[in-house]
């Protein structure tokens, strides 16, 4: 009878996730670009009086009321970029 958690069976499982694929994380980053650039516009809407309000998660509502428009956005542009590297990395890893 074998073991279904020893390490071995966990090693050698075919099951992967969606961000332990090197273009999963490519696409991850491309959204946290197309999220950034959707909280850029709502942002500017409502900075400029244009919306009266608009519905942001509570995280995202934090990162804006503590550090303005810009750098919130800039935080998620990073995030993107990265996952965009990591991804590019393993690729060419993979490749080798």
């Amino acid at each position: 009878m074998s073991n279904f958690n020893s390490p071995a069976t966990s090693r050698t499982s075919p099951k992967r996730g969606f961000m332990d694929i090197w273009w999963g994380k490519i696409i991850f980053g491309i959204g946290c670009f197309g999220l950034a650039y959707v909280l850029h516009l709502g942002f500017v809407d409502l900075e400029t009086g244009a919306r009266e309000s608009i519905r942001i998660p509570w995280y995202i509502a934090i990162l804006y009321y503590t550090l303005g428009h810009i750098p919130t956005l800039a935080v998620i542009g990073l995030i993107g970029l990265v996952l965009m590297v990591v991804g590019l990395w393993q690729f060419a890893r993979e490749e080798e």
